[in-house]
């Protein structure tokens, strides 16, 4: 039987936060991975050929690594955050990781400027991705420019985008890369709403560039976003 490989991240109610679980299918077994330096895993994905990517926070910013054994070993961690946009006091978060088109990687933050109020941070959804080969991600920066939370990140092999979050209501910025070149999309500043009681993950078809509203009801017209 074909071994599907999934990663599993526990709450710190089961697990600490720098532990990873491994389970490589229904006939394989769970195997504990400890995050690299002792960071808090964040999210976790595993692509065409097994190799694991996972976003996890140290310190004040979030780090990327990968594995190509399970987590038997992992690359050197990459900052997510470039280093002219860090200052004392400010915290960035790892929020959510989608791996997409030519394992390009992309990665949604939060800090803590809300609190500190420090001059010239992006404020909202902060964003930075990884090419393939590159060494470093791309500086951060604010997609919608706005206070926001429940960030959520996804994008497919063909270079498709999408980037959900919630400010009373819940908006979504779609990007999509028809070229051939596996080179990282930039999102669109164009937003779209849905109603504020529609807080579950939408529906989205990158094909159609359609995306419905979860709500548990049969859709309304106010209920597709776009």
């Amino acid at each position: 039987m074909r071994l599907v490989a999934r990663i599993v991240l526990f709450t710190a109610v089961l697990l600490p936060a720098c532990i990873l679980a491994a389970d490589t299918g229904s006939m394989g077994n769970v195997v504990l991975v400890r995050v690299p330096n002792g960071g808090q895993a964040v999210a976790a994905k595993i692509t065409e050929g097994g190799t694991m990517h996972l976003l996890y926070n140290s310190g004040d910013i979030p780090y990327y690594v990968k594995s190509p054994d399970g987590g038997g070993s992992f690359s050197s961690p990459i900052a997510v955050v470039d280093k002219a946009s860090r200052k004392p006091g400010l915290v960035f978060s790892g929020m959510s990781m989608a791996v997409g088109k030519g394992n390009t990687v992309y990665v949604a933050m939060i800090t803590n400027n809300w609190q500190i109020k420090l001059p010239d941070v992006p404020d909202g959804l902060i964003y930075a991705t990884l090419a393939l080969g590159a060494k470093a991600f791309t500086p951060v920066r604010s997609l919608n420019r706005r206070p926001s939370e429940g960030f959520s990140l996804a994008a497919d092999g063909n270079g498709d985008v999408a980037a959900s979050w919630l400010a009373g209501r819940l908006f979504a910025n779609f990007s999509r890369d028809v070229t051939a070149e596996p080179s990282p999309p930039t999102l669109r500043s164009a937003t779209h709403t849905c109603p504020a009681s529609a807080v579950r993950p939408a529906r989205f078809t990158p094909q159609t560039g359609t995306s419905r509203c979860s709500t548990g009801s049969e859709p309304t017209t106010s209920e597709i976003c776009m």
